[in-house]
C-alpha cells in the first residue's frame, strides 16, 4: 500500500507538470512523505509553487490547489483522521500548519498577495476555518485540547489575527476588514 501512495503522489506531480501549459508549469514542487490510508489530491498551477507534505497515522487527507506564482504550503498531520483541505489563488500567500491527534480539520482559501496562516493543532476534534482577502494579512492559530473551534476571516490589508485555544469546547469567530 506504501507503494501504492507513493506512485500515486507521484504521479500526481508529474500529472500537474504535464498538464500545464510550458509558460506556467516552471519550478512547481512537491515533497511528500505517505503512509498507509493516506490521501492527497495536489493541482498546482503557475510558477515558484511548493508543496511539502508529510502524513503519517491513517486516513490522513489533503486537497491542496495553488494557482498563480510563488505560494508555499508546509503541512503535516500525525495521528488519525486529520484533515486540510486548502486553496491559494494569488501571489507570495504561505501557509504553515501542523496537527496532531485525531478528528483534527483546517479549512480556507487565500486569495490576494503576502497573506500568511499558520496554525497548529494539538489535541482531537479541533477545527479551524479562515478566509483571507488582500494584501498582506496574517492569521496565527494554535489549538491544544479537544473540541476547539476557531473561524477567522479577513478581507482588506495589512490585518492579523492571533487565536489562542487551550483546554475544551472553546469556540472564537474573528471577521475584520470591509
Amino acid at each position: 500500500m506504501k507503494k501504492l501512495v507513493t506512485m500515486i503522489l507521484l504521479l500526481i506531480g508529474l500529472s500537474q507538470q504535464l498538464m500545464a501549459s510550458p509558460e506556467l508549469a516552471s519550478f512547481n514542487e512537491l515533497d511528500a512523505i505517505p503512509v498507509t490510508g493516506n490521501y492527497a489530491d495536489i493541482n498546482q498551477q503557475g510558477m515558484d509553487n511548493n508543496v511539502n507534505l508529510r502524513q503519517q497515522g491513517q486516513h490522513q487527507q489533503a486537497k491542496i490547489n495553488q494557482i498563480d506564482s510563488m505560494n508555499t504550503a508546509e503541512l503535516a498531520q500525525v495521528g488519525r483522521d486529520n484533515q486540510i483541505a486548502l486553496l491559494q489563488q494569488g501571489q507570495m500567500n504561505q501557509v504553515n500548519a501542523f496537527q496532531d491527534g485525531r478528528h483534527n480539520q483546517l479549512q480556507g482559501s487565500q486569495m490576494g498577495k503576502d497573506n500568511s496562516i499558520n496554525t497548529r493543532q494539538l489535541g482531537n476534534d479541533n477545527l479551524i476555518h479562515f478566509q483571507q482577502q488582500g494584501q498582506g494579512n496574517a492569521i496565527s492559530i494554535e489549538q491544544t485540547g479537544q473540541a476547539n473551534q476557531a473561524s477567522v476571516s479577513q478581507t482588506g490589508r495589512g490585518l492579523t489575527a492571533s487565536v489562542q485555544q487551550n483546554g475544551s469546547m472553546q469556540n472564537i469567530a474573528i471577521n475584520q476588514g470591509f
